[in-house]
């Protein structure tokens, strides 16, 4: 499955998450930021906060309770908080998901429109589906890397989906041509090993020979390799000249 790269690597963020949180924190803004026309990078973002939040919640939790001017009483000794990044840290996880089935269902579209449909301009694209045209512009481009529209190709300056059809081998076999007049096509017949070139000609049929029967010695025709016996004697004559 293609995994498209994102702008800062999540594992990063997590990692200071745990130990530096308020970077963490802003480095997700910056990648939201930097995600706002790529819909199919929604879904990782939301995640990635969600993770983050949930990582720094015991140090922000910690930092509040040990805070000089923290009053544990008003507070509930600190469970605010707590539960107060658990709920966020929950709900970007659920707007995680939620985002992915959205744009797989936006994918479904796409594809809808222009394998089926044939609906090959970004901006009718657009208004179709009811994004951006910016958006869907990133967003086909990543189905094309992700292999999601086969033989397909994103024109960016006519802003045009091309598809490229691919003839199948089986789709229509060559026929062969058919032998003319001692010639395939525009081209003779090899030539026959031990005759001439051209077509195969039927063999010349065989000549009577004349023999003499070793018994009496009368005079008696047959054919070559053929077996007969002498008329007068009726002994076998021989098959050889």
């Amino acid at each position: 499955m293609h995994k498209e790269k994102a702008s800062i690597h999540g594992a990063f963020i997590l990692v200071l998450a745990f130990f530096f949180f308020p970077v963490a924190y802003l480095l997700v803004l910056v990648r939201f930021m930097r995600h706002r026309h790529k819909s199919y990078m929604r879904a990782r973002d939301y995640k990635v906060a969600g993770f983050a939040i949930l990582l720094s919640t015991p140090m922000v939790t910690a930092l509040i309770a040990t805070a000089p001017d923290s009053e544990p009483d008003a507070n509930g000794g600190g469970p605010l908080p707590f539960f107060f990044l658990m709920f966020v840290a929950i709900l970007l996880l659920i707007l995680s998901r939620a985002s992915r089935l959205k744009i797989e269902r936006i994918f479904e579209k796409y594809k809808q429109l222009i394998i089926v449909q044939r609906v090959t301009g970004i901006d009718q694209i657009a208004q179709a589906v009811g994004v951006h045209t910016e958006k869907v512009l990133n967003d086909l481009q990543y189905m094309v890397r992700a292999g999601l529209l086969p033989f397909a190709y994103i024109d960016r300056a006519n802003r045009q989906v091309t598809m490229q059809r691919v003839q199948e081998p089986w789709d229509n076999p060559p026929i062969p041509p058919t032998p003319q007049n001692g010639q395939w096509g525009d081209q003779p017949f090899p030539p026959v090993p031990g005759g001439q070139q051209g077509a195969p000609s039927n063999p010349a049929p065989r000549s009577p020979v004349s023999v003499n029967c070793t018994g009496c010695g009368a005079a008696s025709t047959i054919l070559p390799g053929e077996n007969k016996y002498c008329e007068f004697c009726g002994n076998v004559l021989p098959r050889n000249a």
